[in-house]
């Protein structure tokens, strides 16, 4: 998991979507399973480890907008932050393998068309929000609902439509990357 989270998160010590999700998988008994990575500034992402992860599911939220994620003080262009964060700690995958991304922040359309064009060999398929905004309580809920019933042979649509049929809007959607 990769929490980007903002200032007023930060300043008032609220705790972020990557740390409520963490809790729910853990108490679901999957916690050692987890890698949660918080970047704040960029100061915080030069200071990159250089070993490489091989996971299979990737979760990444923050404050998103078109083009970038944001930051304290700043942000990083979605082409960066392939470049110069996912590259760096994400081993390309192997053939037959899958990772598959979750993007959880406003304009996560826009930025899953960029990490799928930028990093193909990395992903099979990405979820995000079909809602250019997404306000924290329906982003937290779906997070919670979608890793609530999440399991890695759940099919891709299934969990979408189960999501999309609660709210009785299509919230949720699901792309495969080739």
């Amino acid at each position: 998991m990769f929490d980007f989270p903002g200032d007023h998160e930060v300043d008032v010590a609220l705790p972020t979507e990557c740390e409520l999700i963490k809790a729910l998988l853990t108490n679901r008994g999957l916690g050692s399973r987890l890698k949660l990575m918080k970047f704040s500034s960029g100061e915080s992402l030069k200071k990159l480890q250089n070993y490489k992860y091989d996971p299979k599911f990737i979760h990444i939220s923050g404050h998103g907008g078109p083009y970038s994620l944001g930051l304290i003080g700043g942000s990083i262009r979605w082409k960066n932050l392939c470049d110069d964060v996912l590259t760096r700690l994400l081993n390309p995958l192997e053939e037959e393998k899958t990772r598959v991304l979750f993007l959880s922040c406003c304009h996560s359309r826009d930025g899953v068309d960029i990490i799928k064009n930028e990093m193909p060999e990395y992903f099979t398929g990405a979820y995000f929000y079909n809602n250019e905004i997404v306000p924290f309580a329906t982003s937290i809920t779906i997070s919670s609902m979608f890793y609530r019933k999440k399991i890695l042979k759940n099919p891709h649509a299934a969990i979408c439509k189960g999501i999309n049929t609660f709210f009785n809007k299509k919230l949720l959607s699901y792309v495969s990357i080739p």
